[in-house]
């Protein structure tokens, strides 16, 4: 008996056409196990809570799709120092203390160009680039960083310090 099923396991799997259907399947039962565990792994977090007893994910409101307040509102926020002397921002004002309410419009973010005092003098201006006596400039592909492209990038980096700090002075010169 015990040869006898031997034998029929033996021609059942010699059986090409019968292996074949048995692969099939395999592979149709292999291809729904591998979709059932990715589907879960995604939908895991949906039914997972949190510590706060939420879902750790989940999908947005119909109110969250909705526009948000009219554009020209204006928005308030607090600032306030420590007694270290740092200043801090928030939405809230701490509990005690001085604190500065700021209002802002979020329309209101585009400066204003000043245009600076024209010059007669024939001195060059403060921040233009000057070059270094003996400085030769950079062929094109010469990315080799010499002491005296150095010193001269230093140059210029001062000048565009000093162009900056005199447009912060006319800013504030500006809007006082």
């Amino acid at each position: 008996m015990l040869n006898n099923c031997i034998y029929t396991e033996r021609q059942r799997f010699d059986n090409p056409k019968h292996n074949q259907e048995e692969r099939n399947v395999l592979k149709w039962y292999y291809r729904f196990i591998i979709f059932a565990l990715l589907a879960a792994a995604i939908a895991l977090p949906f039914f997972t809570k949190n510590k706060q007893g939420e879902p750790m994910l989940s999908l947005p409101k119909v109110d969250d799709l909705k526009p948000g307040k009219p554009s020209g509102t204006e928005q308030t926020f607090y600032k306030w120092q420590d007694k270290d002397g740092q200043w801090h921002y928030g939405d809230t004002p701490p509990p005690g203390g001085a604190v500065v309410p700021v209002t802002v419009n979020p329309n209101a973010n585009v400066i204003q160009s000043v245009k600076p005092p024209s010059k007669t003098s024939s001195e060059a201006p403060a921040g233009t680039p000057t070059t270094v006596p003996g400085y030769t400039p950079p062929k094109p592909g010469d990315d080799i960083l010499t002491l005296d492209r150095a010193q001269n990038i230093i140059k210029d980096a001062h000048g565009v310090n000093s162009l900056m700090e005199q447009r912060n002075k006319q800013l504030d010169a500006a809007t006082k």
